[in-house]
This record gives C-alpha cells, structure tokens and sequence, in this order.
C-alpha cells in the first residue's frame, strides 16, 4: 500500500469520525435567531449538564450579531420527553443573549426544548429538538461488552 491510499483511508475515517458530531440547534423567529443545545455533549444519563439558549439578532454589520438581553423577560422555556413536559429555570450568562438552565437527563432519548411568550413583542412559540440523551456507555472504558469478556476467557485458556 502507498502513502495515497493511507491518505484516502484516513480522510475517510476522519469524515465519519466528523459526522457523529451534533451541533447546536438553530431557528429563525423573525429578526431573532435562537440556538440552543447542551452545553456538555454528548449529553450522558444522570450526568448533571446544561440546556443553552442563545438569543441574538442580526447587527449592523453584515455578518456580526447581537445578543438579546432580558429575552427571557417574558419568554417560557420548557423540556419536552414524549407527553412529559418540564419548566425550565433560566439562568443568564454573563455573554449578552446567552441563558442556561442546568439539567440531569434521567432518561436515554430524544428531548426538545419548547420556548413560548414573546422577546421585545414578538411572539414565540417553537419547539427545537436537541440531541438524544446518551447511555454512560458512551463514556464507560474500558468496554465492558460480553463479547470481550468471552474473548478474554479465551486468551486465559490460551495461556495456561
């Protein structure tokens, strides 16, 4: 093999490596743009984490926003698993527009967080999927599989 295939065979390893990784949520309520994720990703089952919201509109310049301060004024933000659904108690980072509400996910799965009121008049009502809760698995090494403690049976008997 010649260093063009180990380049090829890298590249690709490094692109599905990339594809795993979740980025923030991202919607548009005219002029606000509102991004919200975790602040700890992957999000991990019992793990005490965050729930970011980040408020911003477009500034002068092209290309630069600003942060919305007071935007939870009058705006609600709750958590969503199926038909359950919890209020969020927002917190304001020091970065103008940037809120957090700290969270345990006891559950694996799908979450959204539900924004409702308004921002400065403007009436918001969006629901925003965000990345699915994760086992410890994810976290857990070494692996403990049954297929590896099976193989090392076998390298026991292999060895005596």
């Amino acid at each position: 093999m010649n260093y063009t295939h180990f380049a090829i065979i890298g590249l690709v390893v490094l692109g599905f490596s990339f594809s795993f990784a979740y980025a923030h949520t991202t919607v548009e309520v005219a002029p606000y743009e509102i991004e919200v994720g975790w602040q700890d990703e992957p999000p991990v089952v019992g793990l005490l984490n965050a729930i970011t919201i980040h408020v911003r509109e477009p500034g002068d310049v092209e290309g630069v926003s600003t942060g919305i301060t007071n935007a939870f004024k009058k705006l609600e933000a709750s958590i969503v698993s199926g038909g359950v659904s919890k209020v969020l108690d927002v917190n304001v980072d020091p970065r103008p527009g940037h809120y957090y509400a700290k969270i345990i996910p006891t559950k694996i799965g799908s979450l959204q967080v539900k924004l409702i009121g308004e921002i400065n008049g403007v009436k918001i009502d969006t629901v925003i999927p965000i990345e699915d809760v994760e086992s410890t698995s994810v976290l857990d090494f070494p692996q403990t599989s049954g297929s590896s403690s099976g193989q090392e049976v076998a390298a026991l008997k292999n060895a005596v």
